[in-house]
């Protein structure tokens, strides 16, 4: 077992209301280190949340941005204030970090440029250097890019909304560009683990040379297997296309390298995907070799087949809807909630 492990895993609740909408996400972090007779005899907490109003459009998108930015900066002060053998990260990582469909990059950096000025940018990078620094500025200031663009826009247009959904956008590819460096710098193992997928990459080339659909790659895996190993490790020349060259962080991204591979840890079990970072060329020898360390950790830690630490970090995030709806109350919102009240005509 790893000498210390952490776990990450976020949640999201909204409720939409006549030109807004209500919002609550949360991420939650849990750390086992100091093992004592092949248990873990210390354990730390760390949580943040934001509850706030958003005005359309576009909202369910960015609200799933802030909690992966939340995860990323989570995930980041627990592995910058302790030694972290093994971090665990709920997702895909090629997912999170794919452009939103919100706007095109060009479009969209235009709107920027004419709402706030290039020099947006710094100071969203020097806001969030700030934000970092201490865990309590952190859950007080958990996403600068929506306080930076208050800060600046005064009134804001749909137009502007926009360019502020762009702003986001590059505040969580730099929150996770920061968190894969600390990685990487303190030789922690970081894996990004999901129960489920759409990639078909593996059985792309026999899909085509039948002439058939195959179900996706995780699909396969699953009914066509039932022995606990893994599968041979994909490694794509440039895993993540179209980011903006910003902040350099086109130049990060491109050197970024993602192995993918389907591992089953209990025979019979669930079948998983797993992503797991690298700075420039990796050889398929190192993955693997990665890829054994990582099964030999979580052989023993994954009642069922799945990371116990993940499955206590998404119990501990996940907010309820009874607690949101007692939110909605206190705030005296319900009477306002569909906009169907009048069914009159109005004389104008």
């Amino acid at each position: 077992m790893p000498q210390s492990i952490s776990g990450i895993d976020g949640s999201s609740v909204k409720v939409d209301f006549q030109g807004f909408t209500l919002y609550g996400i949360d991420a939650i972090a849990i750390l086992y280190n100091d093992v004592k007779g092949l248990k873990y005899s210390n354990s730390k907490v760390y949580a943040i949340a934001d509850l706030d109003v958003l005005i359309p459009p576009r909202a369910k998108e960015r609200i799933d941005m802030y909690r992966e930015i939340i995860e990323a900066k989570t995930a980041l002060i627990t592995i910058s204030e302790n030694d972290i053998e093994l971090l665990l990260m709920d997702g895909s990582l090629k997912s999170i970090l794919i452009t939103p469909s919100i706007e095109p990059i060009v479009v969209a950096m235009n709107k920027v440029s004419a709402t706030f000025g290039d020099q947006i940018y710094l100071k969203l990078y020097n806001m969030l250097s700030e934000s970092l620094r201490d865990y309590n500025k952190l859950r007080e200031r958990p996403l600068v890019s929506k306080l930076l663009a208050m800060d600046e826009g005064g009134i804001l247009t749909e137009e502007d909304y926009l360019a502020i959904a762009f702003l986001e956008y590059i505040e969580k590819l730099e929150s996770y560009r920061r968190l894969l460096l600390k990685c990487f710098e303190k030789g922690t193992l970081v894996a990004f683990i999901s129960k489920t997928g759409r990639s078909q990459a593996y059985f792309a080339d026999i899909s085509r040379k039948l002439c058939r659909y195959i179900p996706a790659d995780i699909m396969v895996f699953q009914n066509l297997t039932s022995s606990s190993g893994y599968s041979k490790p994909k490694v794509d020349d440039k895993p993540l296309k179209g980011m903006p060259n910003i902040l350099s962080l086109r130049e990060f991204y491109d050197k970024l390298r993602i192995a993918i591979t389907y591992i089953r840890l209990d025979d019979g079990g669930p079948v998983l995907k797993l992503e797991i970072p690298y700075m420039g060329n990796v050889s398929i020898l190192t993955i693997e070799e990665d890829i054994l360390r990582l099964l030999s950790y979580l052989k023993n830690i994954s009642p069922q087949g799945y990371p116990y630490i993940l499955l206590e970090a998404h119990e501990l995030s996940r907010i309820s809807k009874d607690t949101f709806n007692s939110i909605i109350y206190s705030l005296d919102l319900i009477p306002q909630r569909t906009g169907r009240e009048v069914i009159e005509g109005w004389m104008m």
